[in-house]
């Protein structure tokens, strides 16, 4: 249905101003605070700009279930928790760009020593990054069926 398509949508935006902030900082050096402060504000003011500073509300219930649906008496937005937990968790301990992230984390110049494709690890954290913060948003929009720009 429709409202598959725009939680997808919604996602592929987060993941892409995750990619743009993961940009910024790994090909600009810019300040990791400074780049996603600034991207926050930049899509603040996109995001004030398309709605005209209206609140948007009276979202489907299939959204809403996301943020007040439960499933077997447990909330639904705490079993997506648990499932972005584990999901995480895997991919920093058993794959090896979880341990590349570690090793950036730790000492980005010896991780490139070492061969690390320093930058496409910066990348795609930012990317996964965005893509969890989409996902708490579309938890939240769900949760209070209403968006707003801030």
């Amino acid at each position: 249905t429709w409202q598959v398509g725009a939680v997808a949508a919604g996602l592929a935006v987060a993941i892409l101003v995750g990619l743009l902030n993961g940009f910024i900082i790994a090909y600009f050096g810019v300040s990791p605070i400074l780049a996603t402060l600034g991207t926050m504000i930049a899509c603040k003011g996109l995001a004030i700009g398309l709605t005209r500073g209206n609140v948007l509300s009276g979202f489907p219930d299939p959204i809403v279930a996301i943020g007040n649906g439960t499933f077997l008496g447990v909330p639904l937005a705490f079993l997506l928790f648990i499932v972005l937990c584990v999901f995480v968790s895997v991919v920093l301990r058993r794959s090896s760009f979880g341990q590349k992230v570690y090793l950036v984390g730790a000492n980005e110049k010896a991780a490139l020593f070492s061969g690390i494709h320093v930058k496409r690890v910066l990348l795609m954290t930012y990317a996964l990054s965005g893509a969890l913060a989409g996902c708490g948003g579309l938890v939240m929009m769900a949760r209070f069926n209403s968006a707003n720009a801030s």
